[in-house]
């Protein structure tokens, strides 16, 4: 590896949303953002080059994040922490993950503060892996404590903070729109289409589903602060319903969201 390269991260997700959202925070701390989309593209991935960090989704078609990590410890080539990352919030989850050799555990939706500050401590901090008494020591307190079916409490999400994601993806929406955005019904139409498409997403990804939009998609606007945001809310939202039936430019805007990571 070049001596000025960046160190990398490799996150490991089927959703591109996310794996955007995750790379733009790794980028702001200095790191160089991999992408994989399921567990045997993460294993070319680290067998091309190592990586500083593995982040990885629990839930992806073929193999899960658990396997990957498997895979890697069967394999040897585990030469770094590794994160996983899922909607889910059950004890049997972790307890795989542990006996795995998974590192940290996440839920998605976390604020940013928190996914940064477990970044820094697995990339700057003296582990660069969980020590084996502690991950002994945690599955002992689970199975004395701790249900199989019960939820782990510290993996509870938010819905605020899913919003806060949500807004992030349509700050970077409008900064790439023409200038004078948004002066237009039409421009408005499209943008809650578009929103009301990332916050399905998020939502089903991190096990929201009844989530309340509406509501989400006002708080969304409300956060972004925009010029035209009152408009927005009472010109176009009352009509939210209506639009989502029959509105091509809203259904068109909405199919073609741009989540590539590439």
């Amino acid at each position: 590896m070049d001596g000025n390269a960046k160190p990398s991260v490799l996150m490991v997700d089927d959703e591109p949303l996310v794996m955007r959202l995750l790379g733009r925070a790794v980028e702001t701390m200095g790191f160089h953002p991999r992408y994989a989309s399921d567990g045997y593209e993460a294993l070319e991935e680290i067998d091309r080059a190592p990586a500083a960090l593995v982040l990885t989704d629990y839930h992806m078609p073929g193999m899960t994040g658990v396997g990957l990590v498997e895979a890697l410890v069967d394999r040897g080539a585990k030469t770094c922490p590794v994160i996983l990352i899922s909607g889910d919030d059950d004890a049997a989850m972790v307890r795989a993950g542990l006996r795995a050799g998974v590192d940290d555990f996440l839920v998605k939706g976390m604020a940013f503060g928190t996914f940064m500050g477990r970044v820094r401590f697995w990339t700057e901090g003296p582990f660069r892996a969980l020590p084996e008494h502690i991950r002994i020591a945690a599955l002992e307190t689970m199975d004395r404590l701790m249900p199989q079916d019960l939820p782990v409490q510290q993996l509870r999400r938010r819905r605020d903070l899913l919003v806060e994601w949500a807004a992030m993806v349509m700050a970077d929406q409008i900064a790439a729109a023409p200038e004078g955005f948004g002066t237009q019904a039409l421009d408005r139409v499209r943008f809650l289409g578009v929103l009301d498409r990332v916050l399905g997403i998020l939502a089903r990804t991190c096990w929201l589903n009844q989530l309340q939009r509406v509501d989400a998609l006002v708080e969304v606007v409300r956060w972004l602060d925009l010029p035209w945001g009152d408009r927005l809310l009472k010109e176009e939202m009352p009509r939210l319903a209506e639009l989502r039936r029959r509105d091509m430019a809203f259904a068109h805007a909405a199919a073609t969201l741009s989540v590539s990571v590439t």
